[in-house]
C-alpha cells in the first residue's frame, strides 16, 4: 500500500541535492518534499520545485499512476525538452546533469 505522509514546499534551511537533477538546492531556495510508505518502506523525495513540476507534467502525458511514474533520468532529454519554455531551469539541470555524467563516463575510460 502506497501512503504520502507529508507533501508540502519548504524553504531550505541548509543545502540538499535534488533527487531529480542531482544539482545543489541551495539555503533559502524553496523546494519540494514529500515522504510516505511505498510497499511498507518510508521514502523521502526532496527535489526543486520546479524539477518536481516537470516530473509530474511528463508522467502525466504518459498516463502514468503516481506509484508507476518515471524519474527524469529514465526520460531522454528529447522527451524533455518540449516543456523547455515551462520549466526551462528544471531541463537545463536535466541536461547539465546528463553531461557531466558523460564527462566522468568518457574520462574513466581514458583512465
Amino acid at each position: 500500500m502506497n501512503q504520502c505522509q507529508t507533501d508540502k514546499t519548504l524553504v531550505a534551511r541548509k543545502a540538499h541535492v535534488c533527487q531529480e537533477c542531482g544539482r545543489a538546492i541551495s539555503k533559502g531556495t524553496e523546494h519540494h518534499l514529500q515522504k510516505g510508505v511505498v510497499d511498507g518502506s518510508w521514502y523521502s523525495w526532496r527535489v526543486h520545485s520546479d524539477c518536481a513540476e516537470l516530473y509530474w507534467a511528463l508522467n502525466r502525458e504518459r498516463g502514468s499512476w503516481w506509484d508507476d511514474y518515471l524519474p527524469l533520468s529514465e526520460y531522454c532529454i528529447s522527451e524533455i525538452d518540449h516543456l523547455r519554455g515551462k520549466f526551462p531551469h528544471a531541463v537545463c539541470r536535466q541536461e547539465l546533469t546528463r553531461e557531466l555524467q558523460e564527462i566522468r563516463w568518457q574520462n574513466r575510460q581514458r583512465d
